[in-house]
């Protein structure tokens, strides 16, 4: 089997792109305060809509602290588990002997579950521990 120059230059281009695709994985894989500030957030977020607040006057950071501070905030600060699996990470809650998913943290960014599932996760995890 004989490969060509052109070939072998294609191969080695792949390799090294695919090394430093994994190497930027790995260096940006977010940790659990990335994961608990996110969820937070997206908490915090999720309630205001549901509240009608609309904070126009800068007092909304304010106010997203105070109710992150909340029983979600406490459940999530509590029992929030973040797994790091070298190239991403995963967060989850515990309740009842389940345990659910409700973060996913891949290249410095953390998506989360549905902030009802976020919600409801982390008030169970609250009665139950």
């Amino acid at each position: 089997m004989h490969i060509k120059f052109n070939e072998m230059k294609k191969i080695i281009y792949t390799l090294l792109a695919l090394a430093a695709l994994i190497t930027a994985m790995a260096l940006t894989c977010p940790d659990r305060e990335k994961h608990r500030v996110t969820l937070k957030e997206a908490y915090n977020e999720y309630n205001f809509e549901k509240m009608g607040f609309d904070f126009g006057d800068g007092t909304q950071g304010l106010m997203m602290s105070v109710l992150g501070n909340g029983l979600v905030g406490v459940g999530i600060e509590r029992n929030l588990v973040v797994k790091n699996r070298f190239l991403f990470s995963v967060g989850t809650i515990s309740y009842r002997e389940v345990t659910e998913r409700v973060s996913f943290g891949i290249f410095g960014k953390v998506f989360t579950a549905d902030p009802e599932k976020i919600e409801t996760v982390a008030e169970l995890s609250i009665q139950n521990s």
